[in-house]
């Protein structure tokens, strides 16, 4: 007798399972080159099959996944670690020289790394007060202006 064919919740939920595992091995591995090839055989899809469904699945593709992620985690170091220089988180997630980096941080962020770390803590002290004082305008001053999702995807 063979085994019952799986539902669609159950194909969801493997798929959702694979999916994450990905996800995580990206994160943990920003700062190494990641390949379609060794990403789809983590998931046990093909190649071609995986991304197709990692597209559907986050949005957007591999490598616009794959840079955005690069760039936030940079712009996390960027804030917490002022000691270190641009030049040190650009090679640590994964970008070959501080220009490429730069490049892609003012395409993604709207303003240089450089300024980004300058104007965050003005940032975060007016939107501090803007929090204290009722919030009277309808956002917060931003410390640079992120791109929307859509306007930012590009295959790398």
């Amino acid at each position: 007798m063979a085994a019952p064919e799986p539902t669609p919740a159950q194909h969801r939920r493997e798929y959702g399972r694979r999916m994450n595992r990905v996800l995580d091995h990206i994160d943990a591995h920003l700062d190494a080159p990641l390949e379609l090839a060794a990403l789809a055989e983590l998931a046990h899809f093909s190649p071609f099959y995986f991304h197709r469904l990692f597209a559907a699945w986050t949005g957007e593709t591999l490598g616009a996944y794959l840079q955005r992620r690069r760039l936030e985690a940079a712009a996390q170091g960027l804030t917490l670690h002022p000691q270190r220089s641009v030049l040190q988180l650009a090679l640590a997630v994964g970008f070959g020289s501080g220009e490429a980096f730069s490049r892609a941080f003012k395409l993604h962020f709207g303003c240089t790394p450089s300024a980004w770390r300058a104007g965050w803590v003005r940032a975060w002290g007016k939107r501090r007060a803007w929090a204290r004082n009722g919030a009277s305008s309808a956002r917060p001053p931003p410390a640079c202006r992120a791109r929307s999702s859509t306007s930012s995807k590009r295959s790398v």
